[in-house]
């Protein structure tokens, strides 16, 4: 609603105009009506005024104060003059005040209809610019920081960007700042565990009010779309204290449905030293405190001192491997990758670029002993894409445990079961469920073989390719639905797991050398 107020002394007169206009039509709402100027102003030093009607000659004082106080405190306010009273200074005023129309009394319902019309297409334009400045001005701020943080930017730059801040409302004085950057994903469920960007919009939306103060700012970082920073300002005399960035962290991460990480720099003093700072930050996410997990935020100084890299190559000895994986025992394998991930640990700290590095070359190692026995595994054959966006030791040592056992359980089954079972369950299968869709890759993934190895292995089995095998039992079926001569050919179709009834026609003509309606018609 456009918030309206009517200044005119004469009480008759103020009334026949508030019956005259049209409120509703217009989407006017009546804020106040006031005899004198002196209301006027006093009621918009507390409320917001969208719209003023004022008479420009009262006996309490006279319309110019009004228009006064608009030119200096309410700029975007849009004004109506209307009056009798013709001198040159009051017009003179009101044109200086972007008076939209100067009307004379008596005004007719026409006339103030077409000042109206104006006036409502003057505020909806209005609207509609501050609706696109609300929309590109935090992208703006956004831009705005990330060139801040960004490294190399000269010092009369970055003097210009934080004079662009302080004008959107972000005062940056030249005292202590710190930058702790979050780091997101979900946990592996099959995927590659990236968010999505509506996701990430969403957690960012219902972070920011609870981390955004007047000494923080919180906002995405162009670098990486999973991470966001959190600015941090002290004082002229001292940064921000480490406890507040652990109860940061820890309430955030209590909240949020992700994995979250957290790295924080050390304190600079002044806004050129937040670059720098931002890199420090950037550093603590390759690193994670071994016994705590992600359940605490990454210091650099901390970490600033330690060995990265380790000593020696890794080798894994796949026949120690397959010989844990013949075992099946969770306990070995878990033993097992303690020690082959020890060198990437430094003081209590495991270096996830090494830690990522080793679980590739062991996912790796289990893919070609797997394939090595006709197992296929989807988390195995994109082991390396998964591993390189793992932010967490915990969840890479996990990724592999889930690895491992299901090579374990295929080996136990390939103990337990011989090719002739297999097969043999699979035609059961078949015979059971004909009406269903089904492929040969899908009973592949069922029971943890390759789909190549199962198709030699069904053909010697039987003597008969397996699409043959499912051809014959639905073209068996469908004669025999047929035969009974209760069901339509279509219905016959659908039962036998056709859905296209031309193709089914087809492919029983080709088996049968007759048509489902011929076989229909000899019966």
């Amino acid at each position: 609603m456009i918030r309206t107020i009517l200044c005119e002394d004469e009480y008759w007169v103020r009334k026949g105009l508030i019956r005259q206009i049209p409120w509703d039509r217009y989407g006017l709402e009546l804020a106040g009506e006031f005899s004198n100027s002196s209301q006027a102003v006093e009621f918009m030093k507390n409320n917001r005024v969208d719209l003023v009607i004022t008479d420009m000659n009262m006996k309490d004082g006279d319309g110019l104060s009004l228009l006064d106080h608009i030119i200096s405190s309410h700029a975007e306010c849009e004004i109506i003059v209307i009056s009798g009273y013709t001198d040159f200074a009051y017009t003179k005023k009101a044109i200086q005040a972007s008076v939209c129309e100067y009307l004379l009394k008596p005004v007719e319902t026409e006339e103030i209809c077409k000042v109206l019309d104006k006036i409502i297409l003057r505020v909806r334009e209005k609207e509609k610019l501050q609706e696109r400045e609300a929309k590109t001005a935090p992208l703006l701020q956004e831009q705005l920081l990330n060139t801040l943080v960004s490294a190399g930017s000269p010092e009369e730059t970055s003097q210009k960007i934080v004079n662009e801040l302080s004008q959107m409302g972000f005062s940056l004085s030249d005292t202590w700042f710190t930058v702790q950057i979050f780091a997101l994903r979900k946990e592996f469920t099959g995927t590659d565990g990236m968010l999505t960007d509506s996701e990430l919009q969403r957690w960012f939306r219902n972070t920011e009010p609870l981390v955004s103060s007047d000494n923080r700012i919180f906002f995405r970082t162009k670098r990486s779309r999973e991470h966001f920073i959190l600015l941090w300002q002290g004082t002229d005399q001292a940064p921000v204290s480490k406890a507040d960035f652990i109860l940061t962290y820890r309430k955030l991460a209590e909240l949020c449905p992700y994995l979250l990480k957290s790295g924080i720099s050390d304190s600079v003093k002044g806004y050129s030293g937040i670059p720098l700072s931002y890199r420090h930050a950037a550093a603590c996410l390759d690193y994670e405190l071994a016994e705590f997990g992600l359940a605490r935020p990454v210091f650099y100084e901390d970490i600033s001192q330690l060995s990265p890299a380790p000593a020696d190559p890794v080798i894994i000895d796949e026949a120690v491997l397959t010989g844990i994986i013949k075992s099946g025992s969770v306990y070995e394998f878990k033993k097992y990758m303690s020690d082959l991930f020890l060198p990437c640990c430094r003081n209590s700290y495991c270096y996830l670029p090494s830690y990522r590095n080793t679980a590739s070359k062991l996912a790796l190692s289990m893919e070609r002993i797997a394939a090595g026995k006709n197992f296929s595994f989807s988390e195995l054959s994109g082991a390396i894409r998964y591993i390189s966006g793992m932010i967490s030791a915990e969840e890479i040592r996990s990724f592999l445990s889930v690895c491992f056992q299901k090579i374990a359980e295929s080996c136990k089954y390939e103990k337990n079961a011989s090719a002739k079972d297999v097969v043999a369950e699979i035609k059961e299968y078949v015979r059971l469920n004909y009406s269903e869709e089904i492929s040969l890759m899908e009973l592949a993934r069922k029971y943890y073989i390759n789909h190549i190895y199962l198709s030699r292995l069904f053909k010697a089995e039987t003597g008969e390719n397996f699409s043959s095998y499912l051809t014959r039992i639905r073209m068996e079926k469908a004669r025999e639905l047929i035969l009974r001569d209760t069901f339509k050919i279509k219905e016959v179709a659908e039962m036998v797991g056709f859905k296209n009834p031309y193709y089914f026609t087809k492919t029983f003509k080709k088996y049968y050398e007759s048509t489902p309606a011929l076989l229909e018609k000899i019966k």
